[in-house]
């Protein structure tokens, strides 16, 4: 009798606990569908485990079984023709130089001539600049094929500044690293830098890095923690952190004029602002507009659609700027007084759905633009990059195409590399990988190249 009294009152506790979980679930959902106690702690303590997973793995790719699966990250993109190299150059008109770029195969970078031939490279995997990336924590062991240069520039003595990013990860910046030409590591910084760098006169880094944040935002508190917070980074020729500047703390001391701004990419919670690009801006700009100054950091936020000006010395806010734009990268401020970017999803026409276009940043007119055309497709909806030569054409870095191309004020294609980095496709087609990043350079920029600089076609 005792016996089965104890059973009767092993299920009878066991579904009183079972209903409570029941209860709890039922009560629980309800109160973050309605807001009411305790949602607020409920939904900190589901963003942060979501943030947490985020930060250590949210992708499937962590390792890459084949290229199969290697084509279905960001990196490949399906060829749109079977050509690589130079398949345009009109020696008249285009700027003569050295091509340099970083591409979506390779821990390395390359510089080739006007007709393609390679001049020199630079191979470093991170995995030999960091053989124990401790600062990396649980992404010590990230796939080395997810892993590529992002930007870099060289010097003219050969020396190469780098900045490793990886597929996947959140924070997906891996750190910074000054190379020899033949490859030694001069020095390396463990902040997470991502996606663009610049080297002023003197030798000063501007780079951007981000890192996970907890603290609240004082004048955006609809827009919770935890989430990737974007820091401006200046750097010391030598590598050392000269400042860091939280460009969330800098909105907030701006006033909320930036959070003000349209926040529309739903789909990326957690990452407000998406910082791309940081220009320094130089004396001719800054002559123009009295709220700029030499030295001022270029900022783009990709995620608010806003461009803003940063004072390093002050931390502060100087200038914001919303922009008309879908996705836009590379955003430079001009000697003339004018800005010029990448927008990636603004072009409406045919032929692509991106453009490069010059504006008035005051007024917001627009002084010049190339897109595609039907024959010329231009579309790459993330990355890109462009710069302004100095016979005043323009190179593009067209990413999602695998494309480089030289184009005049009148639009004309004066010069067009392929990446010939291609791999096959189980449909039988080719998939190209991504260009990162280029620039020109004229041929007494890199000295350190000597004759080797010559094309073989020249004397």
């Amino acid at each position: 009798m005792n016996e089965e009294k104890n059973r009767g009152g092993r299920f009878f506790a066991i579904f009183t606990v079972l209903c409570l979980m029941f209860l709890s679930l039922v009560y629980g959902s309800a109160a973050m569908y309605f807001r009411f106690f305790p949602s607020g702690f409920l939904h900190q303590a589901f963003t942060s485990f979501d943030a947490l997973a985020s930060y250590y793995g949210r992708f499937d790719a962590g390792r890459i079984a084949n290229d199969e699966e290697l084509q279905r990250t960001n990196l490949w993109y399906r060829a749109r023709t079977e050509k690589t190299g130079t398949t345009v150059h009109d020696a008249e008109q285009a700027f003569d130089g050295l091509t340099f770029y970083t591409s979506g195969d390779r821990h390395g970078a390359v510089l080739v001539d006007m007709e393609g031939n390679t001049v020199h490279e630079w191979n470093k995997t991170f995995a030999e600049v960091w053989p124990d990336p401790k600062h990396l924590g649980p992404f010590q062991n990230v796939d080395p094929k997810l892993i590529f240069w992002r930007r870099a520039r060289p010097f003219p003595n050969g020396d190469v500044l780098v900045m490793f990013t990886a597929y996947g990860p959140t924070p997906w910046g891996l750190g910074l690293a000054k190379l020899d030409r033949d490859g030694e590591v001069l020095w390396r910084y463990e902040g997470y830098g991502h996606h663009d760098l610049d080297i002023g006169p003197d030798g000063t880094i501007y780079a951007l890095t981000h890192d996970i944040r907890t603290k609240p935002l004082r004048t955006a508190e609809w827009f919770e923690p935890p989430y990737l917070e974007d820091f401006l980074v200046l750097l010391s020729p030598d590598g050392r952190e000269l400042h860091r500047i939280s460009l969330y703390d800098a909105a907030d001391e701006d006033g909320q004029r930036v959070y003000t701004t349209r926040y529309d990419h739903s789909g990326e919670d957690g990452d407000l602002m998406h910082a791309n690009t940081v220009r320094r801006i130089g004396a001719e700009f800054a002559a123009i507009h009295d709220w700029a100054t030499e030295g001022d950091a270029l900022i783009l936020l990709r995620n608010m659609d806003t461009a803003i000006v940063v004072n390093p010395e002050s931390g502060r806010i100087v200038w914001s700027f919303y922009l008309p734009v879908g996705e836009a990268h590379d955003i430079e401020a001009m000697p003339n007084g004018n800005m010029m970017l990448i927008d990636n999803l603004g072009h409406r026409g045919g032929g692509g759905r991106s453009r490069v276009y010059e504006f008035d940043p005051v007024t917001g007119r627009i002084a010049w633009m190339y897109h595609g055309t039907k024959d010329r497709v231009f579309d790459s909806h993330i990355r890109g990059a462009k710069q302004v030569l100095p016979n005043d054409n323009v190179l593009i870095t067209e990413s999602c195409g695998g494309r480089l191309l030289e184009v005049t004020r009148t639009g004309e294609i004066v010069w067009e590399f392929l990446n010939p980095a291609r791999m096959k496709r189980k449909d039988g087609g080719e998939s190209v990988a991504i260009f990162c990043g280029a620039r020109r350079y004229a041929r007494e920029d890199l000295p350190f190249l000597g004759e080797t600089a010559r094309s073989p076609a020249e004397p």
